[in-house]
């Protein structure tokens, strides 16, 4: 069994082996409480009290269950913005670089490039991210000013 997207796993052909997968199916949920504080302790706490996990988006049917749920639930980052948004759990730490999801996976692969990223923010250091229902991702502090709370994929 494994948690990786298919398109992270490798199969070698072997004559007279017969290999079976199992990958495991995520369904995307949006909390129905909001927040402003975008940490991934916070997250993880917000999602585990509607019987959640923060998502980590690794397959396109994940991305538009995502996509979808934004848009019927998300909330537009801070005024004047023309797009839904929700927290998202991907992150980045001065130790780790680029965007990673929780369980340490790189954002940038199957499913997202380095093209789907935007800066969702004039100020504070970039670390946390939401999800907008283009499917883009936005950067942003943790604790960003100025914004109304947030719902968490």
């Amino acid at each position: 069994m494994t948690y990786d997207a298919p398109c992270n796993v490798t199969t070698t052909f072997a004559p007279g082996v017969i290999s079976l997968f199992k990958f495991v199916i995520r369904e995307a949920l949006i909390t129905k409480d909001k927040t402003v504080n975008g940490s991934p302790d916070n997250l993880k706490k917000m999602c585990g009290a509607e019987g959640g996990v923060p998502l980590i988006i690794n397959t396109k049917q994940l991305l538009r269950e995502a996509r979808q749920l934004v848009a019927d639930h998300g909330i537009w980052l801070m005024w004047g913005a023309s797009w839904a948004m929700a927290w998202l759990s991907a992150h980045r730490t001065p130790n780790n670089g680029l965007y990673h999801w929780p369980d340490n996976s790189p954002v940038i692969g199957c499913v997202f490039t380095a093209n789907d990223f935007f800066s969702a923010s004039f100020s504070g250091e970039m670390g946390a991210s939401v999800l907008g229902d283009d499917g883009k991702i936005g950067t942003l502090s943790e604790q960003p000013l100025f914004i109304k709370a947030l719902p968490v994929l």
